[in-house]
C-alpha cells in the first residue's frame, strides 16, 4: 500500500493528485486539503473558479455544465405555465367525471 504525503497513513485506494502527482488518502484527495505546490497563481485561481461554478435556478444550486447547449436553457417553462396547464387538466378531468 502507498501512504498519503501528508499524514503518512497508508491509503487503501491512495488518489494521485492531477496537479502535483502526490499519492493522497481520501482525507487528503483534493488540492485544497494538500495545499498543493502544482496549484501556483493563475492556475490555483482557474482551478478554484471551475471548482465553485455553480449558479442559482429555482433555490437549488446546480453545477454549471460547460457542454450545456443554448437549445437547452431557452427550453425552460416558466412556473407560471405549468400551473395553469395543471388547473386547466384538473378542470378537464372534473369536467369529464360530472358529465
Amino acid at each position: 500500500m502507498e501512504q498519503c504525503r501528508i499524514c503518512g497513513d497508508e491509503a487503501r485506494h491512495p488518489y494521485t493528485c492531477n496537479y502535483c502527482g502526490g499519492t493522497h488518502c481520501s482525507s487528503h484527495r483534493l488540492p485544497e486539503n494538500h495545499s498543493c505546490s502544482g496549484l501556483d497563481g493563475a492556475s490555483s485561481d482557474q482551478w478554484m473558479s471551475e471548482k465553485h461554478k455553480t449558479h442559482k435556478r429555482r433555490g437549488t444550486t446546480v453545477r454549471s455544465s460547460s457542454n450545456r447547449s443554448k437549445a437547452d436553457s431557452s427550453t425552460t417553462i416558466p412556473k407560471w405555465v405549468i400551473t395553469v396547464s395543471v388547473v386547466l387538466v384538473i378542470l378537464i378531468l372534473v369536467g369529464i367525471y360530472l358529465a
